[in-house]
């Protein structure tokens, strides 16, 4: 999820036999790959990309916000600090300094 090589080596190299590891993170364009050619011959392993989770706006949006109002999906219990707008940079300086995993910041 991360975009690192080395995150995507292991990643790749814990998939069985015949499985898919999908990179999901983006990773910095000068990165590099390096995966042994026989590996993925003989376990028939795959390492694929995905761009933005392969998210279709207009056919997933309207699914996972009925999931949501369902109480199927839940995304409050993610939210670890909540900011006012006059609070924006307190939120962007929380979330660079690693003090809260997800902010929302609230337009009222």
């Amino acid at each position: 999820m991360i975009g690192l090589p080395k995150t995507i080596t292991q990643a790749y190299e814990s998939v069985r036999k015949g499985g898919t590891a999908v990179v999901v993170g983006v990773a910095d364009e000068q990165a590099e790959l390096t995966i042994k050619p026989l590996a993925l011959q003989m376990t028939a392993r795959k390492l694929i990309g995905c761009n933005m989770g392969s998210y279709r706006p207009q056919v997933d949006l309207p699914l996972l916000v009925d999931l949501y109002m369902d109480g199927r999906i839940k995304l409050n219990e993610l939210i670890t600090e909540r900011f006012g707008l006059d609070d924006v940079n307190q939120a962007l300086h929380a979330l660079a300094a690693g003090e809260v995993a997800r902010a929302v910041v609230e337009i009222q």
